[in-house]
């Protein structure tokens, strides 16, 4: 276990009698990485937990716009991305999906190659309503863009082809 996730177990354990499930995020992870947009964009979801996530990418031609730099809608993928999975583990399963609501960006730098890492952080969940961030920085911790989302909580139904394990386990029991 990383420290990030031991700190993060932590933390939703001095709240909570329930933790989420690592079977549960590696399934989850799996299934988001063959997601056909995430796939076509070369995006893959690196880690999520209680109120933080890692998203990343490796730039090519494919990200770059007509000048040779990445291209803001990669950023906004990542953003995005990284912003709904952050919020995504605190929700029970009553609440199971999210909707984004809006997404404010800043591009603060541009790169032509290399890998980008974009970090979520979930800022605060109400009932309705969650609010994220996410950070787009290189491998060397230079920020490349910052942006926030507004989450609409919802109802979704467990798809019935997809096998889940529980999502949160109890703690102390």
């Amino acid at each position: 276990m990383t420290y990030r996730k031991f700190y993060f177990t932590l933390k939703c354990l001095r709240w909570s009698s329930e933790a989420i499930n690592p079977k549960y995020v590696q399934k989850t992870i799996e299934r988001i990485n063959s997601s056909p947009y995430l796939i076509n964009n070369l995006v893959k979801i690196v880690d999520f937990g209680v109120n933080f996530s890692i998203v990343e990418t490796q730039i090519q031609n494919l990200h770059l716009q007509a000048y040779h730099i990445v291209h803001g809608g990669l950023y906004a993928t990542l953003i995005d991305t990284a912003a709904y999975w952050s919020a995504y583990a605190s929700l029970n399963d009553k609440w199971g999906g999210l909707i984004s609501v809006d997404l404010k960006m800043n591009f603060l730098s541009n790169i032509e190659s290399g890998k980008v890492i974009a970090k979520g952080r979930l800022i605060k969940m109400g009932k309705t309503l969650g609010y994220a961030e996410a950070t787009v920085e290189t491998e060397n911790g230079k920020i490349l863009a910052h942006g926030t989302s507004t989450l609409l909580t919802v109802q979704q139904a467990k798809p019935e082809n997809i096998d889940l394990p529980q999502k949160f386990l109890k703690v102390g029991s």
